[in-house]
């Protein structure tokens, strides 16, 4: 990671995710917008995750694995991400997911508009079949609006 703090933090927490984690780490090191780090917890997975973790991490600088030595769930996975965060901003996201290569500099468009607290934004779902065939797809889209609270502005 450089020196200069990141705009984004993005915390990932991993369990039992070695199918898809290559695969969501590749997304966002992807991005068109480049100050970001990754931290990727790996809750104590059974599985190959945290192997696998590793390896991503020595491709790029800017991605760091925290292991826990026995899974502890989602929100504690969160909250180590955030304790070792130097982001300004912090994004969860699933190691199951993937995002488009643009997403993050669309965050930091807006925020150069409105220096919110808050960014929400919207996702794409994609369904499969068992067999992997696409199924269908439902986008969940926010309106853009910026509320003011107390003086201090939420981008939604």
């Amino acid at each position: 990671m450089s020196k200069t703090r990141p705009l984004f933090t993005v915390v990932m927490p991993a369990y039992g995710v070695e199918k898809y984690l290559a695969k969501a780490v590749e997304s966002i090191e992807s991005q068109t917008f480049q100050e970001w780090e990754l931290i990727i917890v790996e809750d104590g997975s059974p599985d190959k995750t945290g192997s696998l973790a590793e390896k991503l991490k020595e491709k790029d600088a800017r991605i760091r694995v925290i292991h826990h030595e026995q899974n502890k769930g989602l929100s504690e996975a969160r909250n180590t991400g955030i304790q070792h965060a130097a982001g300004r901003y912090i994004w969860f996201m699933d190691p199951d997911d993937t995002v488009d290569m643009d997403l993050l500099q669309q965050v930091a468009d807006s925020l150069e508009k409105n220096r919110a607290k808050l960014v929400v934004f919207g996702h794409l779902e994609e369904y499969y079949n068992e067999d992997g065939s696409f199924a269908y797809a439902h986008e969940i889209r926010q309106k853009k609006n910026i509320l003011r609270i107390l003086k201090k502005s939420i981008i939604i």
